[in-house]
């Protein structure tokens, strides 16, 4: 065969082909753009999600009106007792910031600050006895101790105890502004030497950091009802200003 004739069969069949796949390509077009519009949802239509917010908005009054009408957002008689007795009778400044709590004082040369999220309850083990009722009265909340001197911070995580007392979960050494970063971000730097465990401290070492606590610091039983009691309050607010405001948005 000459290479002009294998060339013109060439041409012929190259045509071919590309006849060929030009008549399949919008066919395979629409079939994919079929298949595209079939995997998509449905939108809503502007009537139905209107129809959706308007239920929520409803419901967000439902339970905001249900607050309000269980007095949740009026400080029991007991606790605003406490606080007037922490604060007239043992000198603490209570300062509320958006969900924390702070409480201040001066022992001395050093400051001291005491803070906690109303959301810093801890969760009791299911499988643990515990006396319901105490608990009730006063639900363990995490809380963080500074005592600041000369730019020196010691820092001691504590727990309430049902029985009005305190348990230090960690101490640590730091700078008054690793201290705030602490605080602030509820988190130990990572930079800073973390504190021995304290359970394996000796014995009259820990009883002397906890009666340091108790008789220097101020941390009694009035203080542990407060800090248990007060967390709760405050975590009933939090929630009705929540329902509120989110209300205020979708409306």
């Amino acid at each position: 065969m000459s290479k002009f004739i294998a060339s013109t069969l060439l041409r012929s069949r190259l045509s071919q082909h590309l006849t060929t796949k030009s008549a399949i390509l919008p066919h395979l077009m629409v079939r994919s753009a079929t298949r595209t519009a079939t995997l998509l949802p449905k939108m809503p239509t502007r009537a139905m999600s209107g129809e959706a917010r308007q239920t929520l908005v409803d419901i967000l009054g439902r339970e905001h009106a249900e607050e309000i009408e269980n007095e949740s957002t009026t400080m029991p008689e007991d606790l605003g007792s406490l606080k007037k007795t922490l604060e007239n009778e043992h000198g603490w400044k209570i300062v509320d910031d958006g969900a924390m709590t702070k409480l201040y004082r001066t022992i001395g040369s050093s400051k001291v600050q005491v803070t906690f999220h109303c959301q810093d309850a801890v969760e009791m083990d299911d499988e643990e006895d515990f006396d319901e009722e105490a608990i009730e009265a006063a639900a363990p909340v995490r809380f963080t101790v500074t005592v600041t001197k000369a730019g020196k911070t010691l820092a001691m995580t504590c727990i309430t105890t049902e029985d009005l007392s305190v348990s230090i979960q960690n101490i640590v050494n730091t700078s008054d502004q690793q201290a705030e970063t602490m605080l602030r971000e509820n988190v130990i730097p990572s930079d800073v030497y973390q504190g021995p465990e304290f359970v394996e401290l000796a014995e009259d070492l820990q009883d002397a950091f906890h009666n340091y606590l108790i008789e220097d610091v101020g941390i009694g039983s009035d203080f542990v009802s407060f800090v248990s009691m007060y967390c709760d309050f405050k975590e009933q607010t939090e929630y009705v200003n929540f329902l509120e405001d989110t209300k205020a948005i979708l409306s």
